[in-house]
């Protein structure tokens, strides 16, 4: 009956334009489900992850024992949060809900750091070592000694505290990219330049996520939370699924797809994979 009466007084046909929505929606679940089903399985062979398997077999730490040792663990790392001191303090807001099972576990993403850092320490006593190297991706300033915003070092009470704790005389930390760079120098490794360059991007990459996601997760929704949509819709790559639909769009229904240019244009798919953080900006209609 709506429909009826607001064709009559608008002369618009409903049930037309309601069929080409249907036809529109019918299309875009074909796209998404063909990028589903050419994305690669967990089951298929992975030699690269073989490889991996092979060269960290019997070199990885043992969990926790059970699930009241990994609390009391977290407890400490509440408190030691707390007070700001690293490593971790600067994962507690972002990753504050977040929680995953593990091998019988259940595990608070934000104490991730410091259930590692913990870990090392306890290694180094039982082993006895003198000397540590950690490679390590993240560069926020609860791991480093920052100056100019340049990573120059381990943070001070880092290590400070593994020398206390475990007797570490040497304790020293590497971003990927450094390590494999000093291993060829100073070693004579074999590593290619090419690898010592992709493990810079990954790193570069992580600085600007982080950057963004902060963004997005901090204060209004303003134009910073905005620009941080587009900046991530923008590296399409990452959304295996949103760029095939925009395509779609783009080929079958270009006028459809010009009310969605600009920024607006690729957050659809942003807002997919995270869960509606924000509010949707406005479209432009230009």
């Amino acid at each position: 009956m709506i429909q009826l009466e607001i064709s009559r007084r608008t002369g618009i046909d409903l049930k037309d334009q309601t069929n080409k929505i249907k036809e529109l929606h019918k299309g875009i679940d074909s796209v998404i489900a063909t990028a589903l089903a050419n994305q690669a399985s967990a089951s298929l062979d992975d030699p690269i992850r073989e490889e991996l398997d092979s060269l960290l077999a019997g070199k990885i730490g043992t969990r926790p024992a059970s699930q009241q040792e990994l609390e009391a663990a977290c407890a400490d790392g509440e408190r030691r949060y707390a007070q700001s001191r690293p490593p971790g303090s600067k994962d507690a807001r972002d990753k504050k809900d977040i929680r995953y099972v593990f091998d019988g576990l259940e595990y608070q993403a934000q104490y991730g750091d410091y259930l590692l850092w913990r870990q090392l320490i306890a290694h180094c006593g039982q082993q006895g070592l003198k000397s540590i190297i950690l490679v390590t991706s993240d560069s926020k300033e609860d791991w480093w000694q920052l100056l100019e915003g340049k990573s120059i070092g381990p943070h001070p009470e880092l290590s400070a505290e593994i020398k206390k704790i475990a007797g570490v005389a040497l304790f020293w930390m590497y971003e990927a990219s450094n390590f494999l760079k000093y291993a060829k120098e100073f070693t004579g490794a074999d590593v290619k330049d090419k690898s010592i360059r992709g493990a810079r991007d990954i790193e570069e990459e992580l600085v600007q996520r982080g950057g963004l996601l902060g963004a997005l997760l901090g204060g209004s929704h303003d134009s910073s939370q905005t620009n941080a949509l587009a900046e991530l819709a923008r590296r399409r790559e990452d959304y295996d699924v949103s760029r095939p639909v925009l395509d779609w769009l783009e080929r079958e229904h270009p006028d459809a797809a010009r009310l969605c240019r600009a920024k607006a244009r690729h957050t659809e798919g942003v807002f997919a994979n995270l869960g509606s953080a924000t509010s949707k900006p406005r479209a432009n209609a230009n």
